[in-house]
């Protein structure tokens, strides 16, 4: 009877601890979703309606990351091994994330517009970039690249025994993956800031989506093995970490490489991937390299670390988190807030959105999946939504630098006249900048008249001297003379029959110095006006030079 009732208790123990299980559950789920809600309310009611769309895209991308690298390792370890265990089982779990992340996809796709490029438009450039950024095109590519995956999915769902059919689907599906995560990177980045695109962005976010995989799938196992028992044993578990230190070294590698590509080729539009990251909030930029590359390689190293959990679990996060912060500053370059109270709200959809996911699908969703009619469903919604599209809808500015000025906090353009699209011109009786208006005609009564008006009132300094020597070597030397004395460039050489005259003689030396100053500004004869090059201060400075040249000949 002992035996019967310590039995008893234990079950008694059991059930009240399911029972505080499931209230954590229910009430990490209900945190969750107000933290969504409280993130969604701060970005759209604080006039962020931006921000917050840009973060909807950050996170879609983030978390398509380990879905579609369970769906690759699943397809590879099915190609070596040829049976589904335990680490197959969990890669396929991941990669069932791509059910309601397809539906993300689309659902943005569809109701915040179909980015554009302006130039494939307007400039008629080729008719291959015509067709390729299309308003439909880029929607059934859209539709295209979760229905693929989904495909795939469902290939490793169904197939209960591994046959050789499966075996080959697997090594053609590895392709498939490779070449779809390409094409869907460039679409989903391409309108994000700054607007660049480097030839290696593609294998760089490969890297970042190998790495991040890697460090959600260790995660994962580890967590999974409180609830299950071991989950890895000893050489599995130094295989992942070095699966984990070399995708951190490749997506370092791809770093500065990508770096010195855009150094050694001087693009210059291209180094606003770097010069944005040091403007704003720069140190961010370091500890983004630190968590994804440089703990990595620290902790990482000796075998021995290699299998220690704890620090496993803390390089995983670092790489999952400095990850994260890459691709807030490839979306958010424009829009990083200016204090770090804002980027914790930012911050805050994300991670309720994972723990909500992890969550709800934790126990039920593998079941759930294992239903054809959920795959069916899911496709079947895509087509309705895609139906609904609005036409008329103009959509989004498919690379925005093209569109609007990739340096707009130098040139102060006001926001309202980039989305306005509005000309400012300039009010009546304006001038240019550094720019008076001379008054007096190009003839001998004007040049009189400006002699008597113009007057030199500032002091002249060594300085002034020596500048107004090297903008006379430049607009004047070339006929007139290094010298002065008309014997220029183009008399020496024979281009110029007649010499020029000659800045040595009395007549021009002992004329006031407002006719010089206007001969600059209108011209004498041939010589051309330079007032429109040259600005008012300088031509002073020009005007002191020569009357200079006879003492400086002495």
């Amino acid at each position: 009877m002992g035996v019967f009732k310590q039995q008893g208790i234990k079950v008694r123990k059991n059930i009240v601890n399911l029972r505080i299980a499931k209230k954590k559950e229910i009430l990490i789920i209900l945190l969750c979703i107000a933290g969504i809600i409280i993130s969604v309310w701060k970005g759209y009611y604080s006039g962020h309606a931006e921000r917050l769309d840009k973060l909807l895209k950050i996170n879609i991308w983030y978390l398509l990351q380990p879905a579609l690298f369970g769906i690759l390792f699943a397809h590879i370890h099915i190609l070596i091994s040829r049976e589904v265990n335990n680490i197959a089982g969990l890669q396929i779990a991941m990669g069932s994330w791509l059910v309601p992340l397809s539906c993300c996809i689309l659902l943005y796709a569809v109701f915040t517009g179909i980015d554009l490029l302006p130039s494939a438009e307007q400039n008629n450039d080729s008719e291959v970039s015509v067709r390729w950024f299309d308003k439909t095109f880029y929607l059934a590519r859209l539709i295209l690249y979760p229905v693929i995956w989904l495909f795939l999915l469902a290939k490793l769902f169904f197939k209960n025994k591994i046959r050789q059919p499966l075996q080959r689907y697997s090594a053609v599906s590895l392709i498939i993956v490779v070449v779809s995560f390409h094409l869907f990177c460039h679409d989903w980045f391409s309108g994000a800031e700054p607007g660049w695109h480097s030839t290696l962005f593609e294998w760089y976010m490969l890297s970042a989506m190998l790495a991040v995989g890697s460090a959600m799938f260790i995660l994962l196992g580890l967590f999974k093995e409180k609830s299950d028992g071991p989950f890895f044993n000893e050489l599995q578990l130094t295989d992942w970490a070095k699966y984990l230190f070399a995708f951190s070294l490749l997506w370092g590698y791809m770093w500065y490489f990508q770096y010195m590509i855009i150094w050694q080729t001087a693009y210059q539009n291209e180094t606003i991937f770097y010069t944005k990251r040091l403007v704003s909030m720069p140190y961010m930029q370091y500890v983004v390299f630190i968590l994804c590359f440089f703990i990595p390689l620290l902790f990482l190293l000796s075998r021995k670390m290699k299998t220690n959990l704890a620090i496993l679990k803390f390089t995983s996060f670092s790489v999952l988190i400095g990850h994260w912060l890459e691709l807030y500053y490839i979306f958010n370059i424009r829009l990083i807030p200016a204090d770090w109270y804002n980027l914790l709200f930012d911050v805050l959809l994300p991670v309720c959105i994972l723990v909500l996911s992890i969550s709800i699908m934790k126990k039920h969703f593998n079941r759930i999946l294992m239903k054809k009619s959920v795959i069916l469903v899911t496709l079947g919604l895509f087509m309705v939504i895609a139906s609904c599209t609005n036409r008329e809808k103009t959509g989004k500015i498919y690379y925005p630098d093209m569109f609007y000025s990739s340096y707009q906090p130098v040139m102060a353009i006001e926001k309202y006249i980039i989305d306005s699209m509005k000309t400012d011109f300039p009010l009546p009786g304006s001038i240019a900048a550094h720019y008076i208006l001379h008054r007096y005609p190009k003839d001998n009564e004007g040049r009189t008249a400006a002699g008597l008006y113009y007057t030199y009132s500032g002091s002249v300094s060594q300085d002034d001297m020596k500048t107004g020597k090297e903008l006379y070597e430049i607009y004047c030397s070339m006929c007139h003379g290094s010298k002065g004395d008309g014997k220029g460039y183009l008399y020496v050489t024979g281009k110029y029959a007649t010499p020029p005259r000659s800045l040595l003689t009395e007549r021009v030396q002992d004329v006031p110095a407002g006719e010089i100053y206007h001969v600059i500004v209108r011209g004498f004869n041939l010589m051309q006006a330079l007032g429109g090059e040259i600005p008012v201060d300088d031509r002073w400075k020009i005007v002191l030079y020569i009357k200079s040249l006879p003492d400086s000949l002495r």
